[in-house]
């Protein structure tokens, strides 16, 4: 058929306007598509068309029993890898001017052809025509971040993952949270490797170790947004395939509900930094707590500006001059000058500015201590709560991500009320030193990360 109505002997083709849309479109997933087929009226043809064959793009693919009368036998349309499905009426009435679901599984990314070809056919097996539709993006997860400080060989490195959820919550329960990063990294869920922040709790640790980790929540995910960390253990260099997915899957089917592949990991650099440490002393909401934080560098560098700590929205340094801020190591090269060493403008953040005529920071341990305003309510506490501690290369270092940050440290942050690990070891300590046993909980309350500071200085 030349379609082109000129030829004697062939019937020309129609054109068919298709509309075509899922329910939803995430990587990887099973998902219903709504097609709704006609035909040009001015065309002047009225034949029954109880059959359409649909044409998806490459990548797609469609189950052998992919709708009410849609089936498909692992056809493809030549080269293009098009796969292939037909939609086939039972009593051959016509599939023109309705709306019919089928089911097809999406590729891990948007395909670079997006366009869907639908052609109907005739009772007595001819093409009566053809149309296209612009198809429909493969929609990754929705502000789906992992962040990770890409020192080489670091055994408890901190990866921290934020996704937004947008699935309304139905009969089935989005328990099962899978994330899947290069077999080079070995991550940990176990015990207090693992933060489970905004996740519902409590969270179990169903499988962790070389490239996969799996978590399920107490409770389904529902609209909004979510974070956890891990621990991981960091490769001396980069791997080839630096690339990690996190998937959200159905309780009992283990269906896809959401994912995000191909989510880009960080690189290993030359800076030879431990994961920095977050601790605090017991405060409660709208209360002062000392918050430290420290780190210890194996390989001196002297490619660094300025050291960035930025804080969860919610929370607020209470440092209103340089006393306020208890450096541990003199050898760190603070900008020269009464009070140009630091920048405390901004109460999200603190910016401890070096020295640029000789901006060399030694091997050792680097520890900051400076007070912190907790969120005045709950209503205050951000669902993403990570601290950063970001090492830059320029003065103009605001943010923890951006061309002047080296590498940036993310750390899951804490709540009110919360006892921070270090403190409780620090408490026990005391407890032993002073000869008490096990303190009441009043007791530990009392105490404070400063009074354990000066405790152990005694």
């Amino acid at each position: 058929n030349t379609n082109d109505g000129s030829s004697a002997g062939f019937e020309p083709e129609v054109q068919l306007m298709i509309l075509i849309g899922p329910q939803s479109s995430p990587p990887s997933t099973m998902i219903y598509v709504n097609l709704e087929v006609s035909m040009d009226t001015d065309a002047g043809t009225d034949a029954a068309i109880p059959e359409l064959t649909v044409m998806a793009p490459s990548g797609f693919f469609f189950p052998s029993f992919c709708g009410d009368i849609c089936t498909s036998f692992g056809a493809t349309v030549g080269t293009t890898g098009r796969p292939i499905a037909t939609l086939s009426s039972p009593d051959d009435s016509t599939l023109l001017g309705q709306s019919h679901l089928f089911q097809v599984r999406t590729p891990l990314q948007t395909p670079e052809t997006r366009s869907w070809i639908v052609q109907a056919v005739t009772a007595a097996g001819t093409a009566a025509g053809w149309g296209t539709a612009e198809g429909f993006k493969v929609n990754q997860m929705k502000d789906a971040r992992v962040l990770y400080g890409g020192a080489p060989s670091v055994p408890d490195a901190e990866f921290a993952f934020s996704f937004t959820f947008e699935t309304e919550p139905t009969e089935r329960l989005f328990t099962i949270i899978d994330v899947n990063c290069p077999r080079e990294i070995v991550l940990s869920c176990k015990g207090t490797d693992l933060r489970s922040l905004s996740l519902p709790a409590p969270v179990t640790c169903v499988e962790d170790g070389a490239g996969a980790a799996r978590l399920v929540v107490d409770r389904s995910l529902t609209p909004g947004q979510f974070a956890f960390s891990m621990r991981g253990q960091l490769p001396a260099a980069t791997p080839s395939e630096n690339l990690f997915s996190m998937i959200i899957r159905a309780q009992s089917s283990e269906d896809v509900v959401d994912a995000v592949f191909g989510l880009a990991g960080w690189p290993t650099l030359d800076i030879e930094s431990s994961q920095p440490t977050l601790a605090w002393s017991i405060a409660g909401y709208g209360e002062l707590s000392m918050v430290t934080v420290s780190f210890a560098l194996d390989n001196s560098t002297s490619v660094l500006r300025t050291l960035l700590i930025t804080l969860p929205p919610g929370y607020q340094h209470w440092v209103r001059d340089p006393s306020d801020l208890r450096v541990s190591n003199p050898r760190l090269p603070l900008l020269k000058g009464a009070n140009d060493w630091i920048d405390n403008t901004d109460l999200g953040r603190l910016r401890i500015l070096l020295e640029p005529y000789d901006p060399q920071v030694d091997v050792g341990s680097y520890i900051f201590t400076f007070p912190v305003r907790m969120p005045e309510s709950e209503a205050d506490i951000p669902d993403i709560n990570f601290w950063h501690l970001s090492m830059c290369t320029s003065r103009s270092c605001l943010l923890p991500h951006g061309p002047e940050v080296r590498i940036s440290f993310p750390m899951a942050g804490f709540y009110p009320g919360d006892v921070s690990e270090l403190e409780t070891l620090r408490i026990t300590a005391l407890e032993e030193k002073l000869g008490i046993g096990e303190a009441s909980e009043a007791w530990r309350a009392s105490l404070s990360l400063p009074l354990l500071l000066l405790s152990a200085r005694a």
